[in-house]
C-alpha cells in the first residue's frame, strides 16, 4: 500500500487500505490511516480525489464530527 502511494498510484493506495482497513472509527488505527490517505492525496496535489473521498467518508458516516 505504502509503495503504491508513493508512486503516486493513490486511487488503487485508497482501494487497497479501504479494503484492508475495516478498523473502529475510535481506534488509532483507523485515525493513522486516514492521515496517510489524505497525505497521499496532498503530496500528489490532487485537491479534487480528496475532496471526493472526504465527501464519501461524511456520506457513509454522517455523525463524525471529524470529517466535518
Amino acid at each position: 500500500m505504502r509503495t503504491l502511494a508513493d508512486e503516486g498510484q493513490d486511487a488503487a493506495a485508497l482501494e487497497r487500505y479501504e479494503k484492508l482497513a475495516k478498523l473502529r472509527p475510535s481506534s488509532w488505527l483507523h485515525a493513522d490511516v486516514r492521515r496517510r490517505i489524505e497525505a497521499g492525496f496532498l503530496r500528489s496535489g490532487d485537491y479534487a480525489a480528496l475532496a471526493d473521498y472526504y465527501a464519501a467518508q461524511v456520506k457513509q458516516q454522517p455523525d463524525e464530527i471529524e470529517l466535518r
